[in-house]
């Protein structure tokens, strides 16, 4: 349950966080009184935590005895198949869009109406340059997380906890100065910053014995403490009074992320046996299975009522509205994917490499 759990979790605080990017607020004079702007505060700086949240989730595979290619046929193709069916369907889309009203082809990116205009904007979508599919670059990032995983699970099952201790160490402190400061460092030691440090992060607390980690009180109070503290902290540090969105390896995320990660690990009475026939115990694990679908579609969603729809006046009921279609679309177009044989295998539901599940039907 705490590893089916985490995905949607995530998922949620990305489309939220993505809803409340909205410029003519973020840059408006802070005033805790408005709000429209401190629902914009908010939202970006308090929900950053999915791709953190996410990758120490990944860390937990480091525990687990698993061959290269049993885990890049699970997981790895678990990911690249949706990410190519989603850009390829998004690229359709807006084809037909702009094929009804040429009007849109500047609005959607698409720079000629011929084959090679076709390409560009698939090469857009796919390598997350279009705007309606920016939230790619995470699975990218995650891409380059899981080629380095097996090097990772070697290590970090032939050595003691106390070497792990010894790179978070390292790479909080860098993460300070760096990501948090901005202070530039002389010593080269870029490689300690990155998604790594959250891997690792992830895996240690996993398995580490300090009771303190293994609190939920305690990563609660600390989740709660920080998701307080960062939008008090955004426009307070911001140069210019706008809202700052917080680097994800800044210290104050890493904190927050980390307090619910300790939080949703040791809440072991949510996972008990007796809540399985519950309606959010169900609801949660049917989502975990569709989290990747409706990951992929969010962002066309926001993007296309943001541009349209959204003003500075109706930010605040639009934003919520916003948040809910941008869930409750790509939830149902999930949900009828979920249920079609071949489809269910290209969507992320089945997990298969392309060629074992092409098999299936011939």
């Amino acid at each position: 349950m705490f590893f089916k759990i985490l995905p949607p979790i995530a998922i949620i605080s990305l489309i939220f966080s993505h809803v409340c990017i909205y410029p003519p607020v973020m840059t408006a004079t802070p005033n805790f009184a408005n709000i429209n702007w401190l629902l914009a505060d908010i939202g970006n700086s308090s929900f950053n935590f999915g791709v953190p949240l996410f990758l120490m989730l990944v860390g937990s595979f480091l525990q687990e005895n698993w061959r290269i290619r049993e885990f890049l046929e699970d997981r790895f193709w678990g990911m690249a198949t949706p990410l190519i069916f989603f850009s390829i369907l998004l690229t359709v889309l807006v084809i037909i869009i702009c094929g009804f009203h040429p009007e849109l082809m500047n609005f959607f990116g698409i720079k000629s109406f011929t084959v090679l205009g076709f390409y560009d904007l698939f090469k857009s979508v796919f390598f997350a340059q279009s705007w309606f599919s920016t939230q790619y670059s995470y699975m990218w990032l995650i891409f380059g997380v899981y080629l380095f995983l097996p090097i990772l699970k070697s290590w970090v099952q032939n050595t003691p906890l106390r070497e792990a201790e010894y790179f978070l160490v390292i790479w909080l402190i860098v993460c300070l100065l760096k990501s948090t400061f901005n202070i530039d460092l002389a010593l080269y030691i870029n490689y300690f910053m990155g998604p790594i440090g959250f891997v690792i992060l992830g895996y240690y607390l996993m398995n580490t014995r300090w009771k303190i980690f293994n609190n939920k009180n305690f990563g609660l109070v600390l989740f709660i403490l920080m998701s307080i503290l960062l939008p008090i902290l955004s426009p307070a540090i911001s140069p210019g009074n706008d809202i700052t969105i917080f680097n994800r390896y800044s210290v104050y995320m890493i904190l927050q992320s980390a307090g619910l990660f300790i939080f949703l690990k040791n809440a072991t009475s949510i996972y008990k046996k007796e809540n399985k026939n519950r309606l959010y115990y169900k609801f949660l694990m049917h989502l975990s299975k569709i989290t990747i679908g409706i990951f992929l579609m969010y962002e066309f969603i926001i993007g296309i009522i943001m541009k349209v729809y959204f003003t500075p006046s109706n930010f605040y009921y639009m934003s919520w509205i916003c948040f809910f279609i941008a869930f409750i679309i790509p939830y149902l177009i999930m949900l009828i994917f979920s249920k079609t044989p071949y489809l269910k295998n290209l969507v992320g539901v089945v997990r298969k490499n392309p060629l074992v599940y092409i098999n299936d039907y011939i």
